[in-house]
């Protein structure tokens, strides 16, 4: 693909901002909670169907699965990426922090959506399971962005 083909847009800009505003739109309905008690009802409604389906134990554990394995990859690209430029992290001029932002991003992401996974059923915000379904967008979000980073640069 080219730096400027349509998939590149929408991976690279589109899809990523739209994960980061519903992160932060999620973030932002802790405080709403607190303050609207019709909110507050929805939510309550609301987390009661997603903890049957889209957030059920038997998809927590698939979910946690496979935020291991995109931590994994993650870090091994960036290790890859190093590698193949033979230098440190800042030490060369060939270097494209592009591919380490992506990693070091994906892996951080990654990791706080797993650590959230694990306090599911113990946190009792109602915000709480939304701020997680954003955070799952933003990994798969992320590694979408490698796989296409990988495929462009034939890493």
């Amino acid at each position: 693909m080219k730096k400027t083909s349509v998939g590149n847009i929408v991976w690279g800009w589109i899809f990523p901002i739209l994960s980061y505003i519903l992160f932060f739109m999620s973030i932002y309905l802790i405080k709403l909670v607190d303050d609207r008690m019709g909110l507050q009802r929805d939510l309550f409604v609301r987390n009661k169907k997603l903890f049957t389906s889209v957030l059920s134990p038997e998809l927590v554990i698939i979910y946690k699965i496979i935020l291991i394995i995109g931590t994994l990859i993650s870090i091994y690209y960036m290790f890859k990426v190093n590698r193949q430029n033979k230098s440190t992290m800042f030490g060369s001029k060939t270097y494209s922090f592009k591919a380490y932002y992506y990693g070091i991003f994906s892996s951080a992401v990654s990791i706080a959506a797993f650590a959230m996974l694990f306090s599911l059923e113990k946190v009792d915000t109602l915000a709480f399971p939304w701020i997680v379904i954003s955070l799952l967008i933003a990994a798969i979000v992320q590694y979408i962005r490698i796989i296409q980073y990988m495929i462009t640069n034939k890493r």
